[in-house]
């Protein structure tokens, strides 16, 4: 679900978001084809007059953005309605839930944020600028993206945590509930949802004269064509989709090659004596059996 709403996402960057080529303009901003980022946006309602030769033209956006908006947005408002769903049968779950089932809990709230910021930024960025010619100011088109990008991270790194529970489950099982503790696992949560979200809006604030510093959040350069933002963007997304794969690699491994060694010498001797008694209660059933049939 949060991957394809990030697909969803990367599709409609590419169609109705598409750049046509970034320069410095005057004036501190960023010119669009010799428009300045502040008068581009004035003068279409869009955020940064991000267009492509095919969406350039009003008639275009009155008969396309009208009917494919609306379609992208209600996907969206149906998998934040699907994920609100998981999250509110939380009260329905078997006490005590499981560190696996409080991540997923809290996995399927991170989409439900993503999919309700995505919606948000395509009703405020898009569909009200250009079909009812109704426009917010640049500030609230970045709070947005820095929610929707936060959000994006606050799932991967949500995912990343599933994988290392179940690497700690599998490699040391005896020592698990003493490693991920309610405790421990409340600190967890808590820190996956702050450090992404204050991160980015922080990330979005710390650029002197750009983002948040730059006047009416006017100047974002940095974000639209900046290399180093892209740079880091794409190390913290990829970063951790790496270490996951390795994890989930690593896991199958144990458990093709060293699935005996992940029992300890304690379990394998339970198990042994186990077996004992179970095999000398069928022999004493099966001698007993005999001797009734021997009468």
């Amino acid at each position: 679900m949060a991957v394809y709403d990030l697909n969803l996402t990367s599709s409609l960057d590419g169609l109705l978001l598409s750049t046509s080529g970034p320069e410095s303009g005057q004036d501190g901003g960023v010119s669009w084809g010799g428009e300045s980022l502040s008068e581009a946006f004035n003068s279409t309602g869009e955020f940064g007059n991000m267009s492509t030769p095919f969406t350039q033209g009003p008639g275009v956006k009155r008969y396309v953005y009208p009917i494919m908006l609306p379609v992208i947005i209600a996907f969206c408002v149906a998998s934040g309605l699907v994920s609100c769903a998981v999250v509110s049968a939380t009260p329905w779950v078997r006490r005590p839930m499981s560190p696996t089932v409080r991540l997923s809990l809290s996995l399927a709230a991170a989409n439900t944020v993503f999919a309700a910021s995505v919606s948000v930024a395509l009703v405020v960025n898009s569909y009200l600028p250009s079909v009812h010619n109704i426009s917010t100011g640049m500030c609230v088109g970045l709070t947005l993206e820095a929610v929707r990008m936060g959000s994006i991270l606050v799932q991967i790194l949500h995912l990343l945590v599933v994988a290392l529970n179940h690497y700690i489950g599998t490699l040391r099982p005896l020592h698990y509930a003493a490693t991920m503790t309610p405790s421990i696992l409340k600190v967890i949560l808590v820190a996956l949802w702050i450090i992404p979200m204050v991160g980015m809006v922080v990330g979005f604030a710390s650029i002197p004269g750009q983002g948040y510093q730059s006047e009416g959040c006017q100047n974002n350069h940095f974000y639209i064509s900046g290399i180093t933002f892209r740079i880091v963007w794409t190390a913290l997304f990829f970063g951790p989709t790496l270490l996951i794969i390795i994890v989930y690699c690593h896991i199958f491994h144990l458990l093709k090659h060293r699935g005996p060694h992940l029992v300890s010498a304690e379990q394998r001797n339970q198990l042994r004596r186990n077996i004992k008694v179970k095999m000398k209660a069928e022999e004493t059933r099966w001698d007993e059996a005999a001797g009734i049939d021997c009468k």
